[in-house]
């Protein structure tokens, strides 16, 4: 009978061991994701990055329709400064055409007073020839030709008064009319050219205002032009930022989906290998069918080397802390708060560092994150009060501490409730 009862005892064990196994690659089959240090399913981490991904999608086709925007502004300003380039243009055309006809002026303008110049000095020629006349007359006794010179204002009085005309030779009346008329027409001609010149310099003038007008328009669409590309550069590089950070997600989910296959595949393996082994009731057996389990007893505290609390279990920092912090020497003695069997050892994420689980059983597991060494490892039976680890400041940690956790059947607890 003893004999029997030890044979069903064996395959009760034995069941429960692949069992066991077999829960074990299922649980570590799921790729644990962390937020503030605390584990969570990989399929929901997932599906926060997917949203973030929307989120971010979101942005890029805002920052994208604007870009659209600024670059049919861009267009349309360029439009207009072109426009603008090409009526300067024309009105340099026409201040260049303005400023040959200037010149051209000026020079007939350089030559008329050369004329006039030259008519200048055949007047003085002609009086000097007349001052002759007259010194001759002079001396030979002629008064009546020199009273009628001394009488005249201009060369017009001596060809047009009838009482001197007789008293003046022919010659001397051809050559004093001659002058006459080359000096009006050289006047008049001179006087023509001043006017078209100032007609010119006139027209330049108001074609230059009207040219640095359109220069000042001009200025100010390219100042506006400058201010659509710094903003159009701006958005690309919004854009580009955005692209980037949805690559970095699609890679992160990438990551945890091969992990996530790589541990199930690992977990069936070690499921095979689990179930292929010819189970004998031998100490690790019977050690497992010893392991103590949690029954609704209070827990052991886990830092024998401090008793306070520097961040307690709830809402902290815009998040949820879903265990306590004690705060201790780093090297401090960690000891199981429960018996039972180590489930993990060793690094989870950044954030957790160096990690011991225990599954103290009947659905309860507890935590140890931050720890500088290890003194258990997986499978291990332990019991409360044994040193599992060693406390550290690993991960995203502060300064020396320990994190303890509570979870039963997925769901965390304040430990301070099991004390």
């Amino acid at each position: 009978m003893k004999l029997k009862k030890m044979t069903k005892f064996k395959k009760e064990i034995k069941q429960r061991f692949v069992a066991g196994a077999l829960t074990l690659a299922l649980a570590v089959a799921v790729v644990p994701v962390f937020q503030d240090g605390v584990p969570v399913l990989a399929d929901e981490s997932i599906d926060d990055i997917e949203k973030e991904k929307e989120e971010i999608e979101e942005k890029k086709q805002e920052a994208q329709a604007e870009l659209d925007d600024l670059n049919v502004l861009k267009d349309d300003i360029s439009e207009v400064i072109a426009g603008l380039d090409n009526s300067i243009a024309d009105y340099q055309q026409k201040i260049d055409k303005l400023v040959s006809e200037r010149n051209s002026i000026q020079a007939s303008v350089s030559i008329t007073e050369s004329k006039l110049q030259n008519a200048y000095i055949a007047e003085s020629k002609q009086y000097n020839d007349m001052k002759e006349r007259i010194r001759f007359a002079y001396e030979t006794g002629d008064t009546a030709y020199i009273d009628a010179l001394m009488t005249v204002k201009n060369y017009d009085d001596i060809i047009n008064q009838p009482e001197y005309v007789s008293q003046v030779s022919n010659y001397d009346k051809k050559e004093l009319q001659k002058l006459a008329e080359i000096e009006a027409e050289v006047a008049a001609y001179e006087e023509e050219l001043n006017g078209k010149l100032e007609e010119v310099n006139k027209l330049k003038s108001e074609a230059e205002e009207e040219q640095a007008a359109l220069v000042v328009v001009q200025d100010e669409k390219k100042e506006k032009l400058a201010e659509y590309n710094v903003k159009i550069n701006e958005t690309e590089e919004s854009i580009a930022e955005y692209e980037a950070e949805q690559a970095a997600l699609d890679a992160q989910i990438a990551a945890i989906q091969e992990e996530m296959e790589r541990q199930r595949q690992a977990a069936i393996e070690a499921a095979r290998q689990a179930e292929a082994q010819q189970m004998t009731v031998d100490d690790s057996i019977l050690a497992y069918a010893n392991a103590p389990t949690y029954s609704g007893g209070g827990l052991i505290w886990p830092m024998p080397a401090g008793y306070g609390v520097s961040s307690g279990f709830g809402a902290r920092w815009g998040d949820f802390h879903r265990g306590i912090d004690i705060p201790c020497d780093e090297g401090s003695s960690v000891v199981a708060a429960c018996g039972g069997i180590v489930s993990f050892v060793g690094v989870y994420h950044w954030s957790t560092g160096n990690s011991v689980l225990i599954d103290c059983g009947n659905g309860m597991t507890n935590m140890y994150y931050h720890l500088s060494g290890f003194n258990v490892s997986p499978g291990q039976v332990v019991n409360a009060g044994d040193v599992i680890a060693f406390s550290g400041n690993t991960g995203n940690s502060t300064g020396p501490h320990l994190h303890f956790g509570v979870m039963i059947n997925g769901e965390y607890y304040d430990p301070m409730g099991f004390f």
